[in-house]
């Protein structure tokens, strides 16, 4: 999960770096981040308290690996020398904020 004004960002340096053509580049928040934490700082941004059920029962073909993925940005930072600068809480307030104040758009 990366907020979009970091992508933004990491596509500029792209755009203007030169004999970058070809790579792949992975752009993200590199750090792991469940959707249950995603979950919990939602919830607490629209200061509600509903009660979660989780599907414990069905695993997904993911669960079975028990494999953790997230975006390696070491080829990011060696080529663009780009890291995300908004926390995800940080991405989850703004982007709250915003479509709070564009409700009328939806």
């Amino acid at each position: 999960f990366v907020f979009i004004d970091d992508v933004i960002d990491a596509l500029t340096k792209a755009a203007i770096k030169p004999k970058i053509e070809g790579e792949i580049i992975n752009i993200g928040g590199g750090k792991p981040v469940s959707i249950k934490k995603i979950v919990e700082i939602s919830l607490e941004l629209v200061r509600k308290k509903p009660k979660i059920v989780w599907n414990t029962k069905e695993s997904k073909p993911i669960d079975k690996f028990q494999k953790i993925s997230y975006a390696d940005l070491k080829k990011a930072k060696k080529i663009l020398d780009w890291k995300p600068t908004t926390s995800l809480k940080k991405g989850l307030e703004k982007s709250y904020s915003w479509y709070e104040k564009n409700i009328n758009m939806y």
